[in-house]
């Protein structure tokens, strides 16, 4: 049982990496895009992706510690 948490385990957090890693990536794109079309508002754009950025990393971070909650158990 032990040797199938720790298989479960890496396919958690590959799973949770390349989604977060999707998720930043379309988080950047629309932000490069609505400053492109409203330079006004980069300051507001960029606190915000920054936040939306904090909040997709927060998720793979999350995951780590289950996984190592997980093994170590």
């Amino acid at each position: 049982v032990a040797m199938w948490i720790v298989i479960a385990s890496g396919f958690s957090m590959a799973i949770a990496a390349a989604f977060c890693g999707i998720g930043q990536s379309r988080v950047a794109s629309a932000a490069c895009e609505g400053m492109a079309r409203n330079p006004g508002a980069a300051d507001a754009i960029r606190l915000a992706m920054i936040l939306g950025l904090v909040f997709i990393e927060t998720l793979a971070l999350f995951t780590l510690a289950i996984v190592f909650a997980k093994v170590t158990y």
